[in-house]
């Protein structure tokens, strides 16, 4: 009997491993073929991200997902989602220099990062002000149109206006927008997911978890918001601080005594781990407090680790220091070589993750044709009316010219944040004594519908949209700007 017991235990270790080396494989085969594809067709690799997820869906279901439970799901998408914004802030204001200047992608000219208040107030209109407008219109437009109850109707309509780096990022670095739009839209979709990923944790925490009365939930908000912020920065600043600290004491003092031990791909290899390692612990720390906190800890602790050159002092010694500048820069440059494959994993990994958790209980969804005809409908009023008005109606003012706005008010898809918290809160949503698992199931279908749409459609026809707006950016504009 106890010889039978065993061997169950083994087959279903080894049941369970296969799975996992199986579904890392195609994860890795998904993110390669993306990006091949990207390349050849000039197609965002998120949109065939998605694709193959929808794909791979099938056998994850059939053959291994009823061996993760929701805690091992909800570590995976954790791990992967720190990665993700630990990126998006490492690269904030920052620009690669190479000497591949023809290849296409976004590149600040001059290299250098913008002074704060230079982006402070395209921080307040766009990352504040845009993605408030747009989460208090979707609000409604859930409330009245879908027909949710209020709570959820916040909650979804909050995680509308999260964009994310995701998903603007590999249209930038395809496309040579012009700067001033390429940096603004940078800016929006790598602060707003902090942003709103804390609102909508906030929402959800008062009015799912505390369910009090509505002035005590506005408080109770408000509370949560200023205290999430406030422990994803600190958190951020310490771990991002403690890197900067090792490199620019520790780092110095081992160069100076043990330099002839590391060479060039040695300290390229370090500094990636060290930098793996920061994003792994600001996220974890972070989530000590909850999922909002977690998302801010990353990016804070990436902003700063991303502008840790302006803190770090150069080392004496045989070299001049244009050459340490210049070989800084190439470990840089190395440096994201290797972040955009680990990206395109990690956001493989959570789409394909996220759509085998939630696509069972959204069977019976789906079934209901009104529904995903609103959802759809949702997704368009979503794309072509409540983010134009909300994109307009900020820059006002601005120097942005109308057929730049135009293009700004297209390119806004959702990406994997927001399916990552959609699907956390679904969970959270659905084992609450007073939530309703049929509620949760048609939330997670609109979140995951307006992805959908939004990727494809917005994703598709980025280049197109560019050239027919005029955005992009031609060696006589460029000359221009540079004089």
């Amino acid at each position: 009997m106890i010889h039978l017991v065993i061997g169950g235990v083994r087959t279903m270790a080894l049941d369970l491993l296969t799975f996992g080396l199986l579904i890392a494989g195609f994860i890795v085969l998904v993110a390669l073929i993306g990006e091949i594809l990207a390349r050849i067709t000039r197609v965002p690799n998120i949109v065939f991200h998605l694709l193959f997820a929808l794909v791979l869906t099938p056998f994850i279901l059939v053959f291994g997902f009823p061996y993760i439970d929701r805690h091992i799901l909800e570590l995976i998408i954790g791990l992967f989602l720190a990665i993700i914004v630990f990126e998006g802030g490492y690269n904030f204001n920052r620009c690669i220099s190479t000497e591949d200047s023809h290849l296409p992608g976004h590149r600040r000219k001059d290299c250098r990062p913008l002074p704060f208040r230079h982006l402070l107030s395209r921080i307040l209109r766009l990352s504040v002000l845009a993605g408030t407008i747009t989460s208090i219109i979707m609000t409604l437009l859930f409330t009245h149109l879908v027909g949710f109850p209020p709570v959820l109707a916040a909650l979804a309509g909050t995680l509308c206006a999260i964009t994310g780096p995701t998903v603007i990022n590999p249209i930038l670095r395809e496309l040579k927008i012009k700067e001033e739009v390429a940096e603004t839209l940078q800016v929006e979709g790598e602060l707003n997911d902090a942003i709103f990923a804390i609102a909508a944790g906030a929402i959800f925490t008062a009015f799912v978890i505390e369910a009090s009365g509505l002035l005590t939930n506005l408080f109770v908000i408000f509370f949560l918001i200023i205290v999430d912020l406030g422990i994803g920065i600190l958190v951020g600043l310490a771990i991002g601080g403690g890197g900067i600290l090792v490199a620019n004491y520790l780092r110095p003092w081992i160069t100076l005594r043990y330099g002839y031990r590391f060479d060039h791909m040695v300290i390229v290899t370090i500094d990636m781990l060290g930098l793996l390692c920061a994003a792994i612990l600001a996220y974890g720390f972070g989530s000590l407090f909850g999922v909002e906190a977690a998302i801010a800890a990353s990016l804070v602790a990436g902003m700063l680790l991303g502008q840790r050159r302006r803190f770090v002092k150069h080392i004496h010694d045989h070299r001049d220091e244009e050459d340490q500048i210049e070989e800084e820069e190439l470990t840089e440059a190395e440096i994201h070589t290797f972040q955009l494959p680990l990206t395109h994993i990690a956001v493989a990994t959570i789409f394909i993750f996220s759509i085998a958790a939630s696509l069972p209980s959204m069977i019976v969804i789906i079934t209901q044709w009104h529904l995903a005809v609103l959802a759809v409908v949702s997704a368009c009023l979503l794309m072509f009316i409540v983010r134009p008005f909300a994109i307009f109606l900020v820059t006002i003012g601005t120097s942005f010219s109308f057929r730049e706005k135009l293009f700004m008010s297209f390119l806004a898809p959702r990406g994997v944040i927001i399916s990552a918290l959609a699907l956390f809160f679904g969970f959270e949503f659905a084992t609450q004594p007073t939530g309703d698992p049929i509620l949760a199931a048609a939330f997670l279908w609109f979140i995951l519908a307006i992805v959908f749409v939004t990727i494809l459609v917005e994703g598709g026809l980025a280049t197109w949209t560019a050239k027919k707006t005029g955005v992009i950016e031609t060696e006589s504009t460029a000359d221009a700007a540079e004089d």
